[in-house]
């Protein structure tokens, strides 16, 4: 899905989006932490080149409870898309590092009200979502029968 996303994206000069599957769930079924993901992303990439981790926030208010928290920093920066129902000042409840903070960027102006989470339980219960998502990554869940699409 996200190689889906990926070609929806107009060409840049200064921005590549390139799917990966280092994220994607291990086949033993054991956990796949974002952590472990960066770290091999990194490891493809050069120093010179910035990891960025977009994430809502609505999830980054849960980053405390991430494995490696300190790693995490380390590897990436962190833009934090708006959600409606969080406010900036759950977000400073986090409690971060100033040096942590400094690696947090804030993309206040979007205010999407659909998460990820919101988004599978709308297709469990069988709403068709055909206005919360791309109807290319729609049709791929509808022939995959994820999240209890038929």
């Amino acid at each position: 899905m996200v190689s889906l996303l990926c070609e929806l994206q107009p060409p840049s000069p200064r921005l590549n989006f390139e799917a990966s599957y280092v994220d994607a769930p291990h086949r033993d079924g054991s956990p796949n932490y974002t952590v472990d993901a960066l770290s091999k992303l990194r490891g493809h990439h050069s120093t010179d080149d910035s990891l960025f981790v977009i994430v809502g926030a609505d999830a980054f208010l849960d980053l405390p409870r991430w494995r490696s928290l300190d790693t995490l920093f380390q590897l990436a920066e962190w833009v934090v898309v708006s959600r409606p129902s969080v406010s900036l000042q759950q977000l400073q409840g986090v409690n971060l590092t100033p040096a942590k903070m400094s690696r947090v960027h804030l993309l206040q102006g979007v205010h999407e009200p659909a998460s990820a989470t919101d988004i599978r339980e709308l297709l469990r219960a069988g709403s068709d979502c055909s206005g919360l998502l791309p109807i290319s990554i729609l049709s791929y869940i509808r022939a995959h029968h994820l999240y209890g699409t038929w």
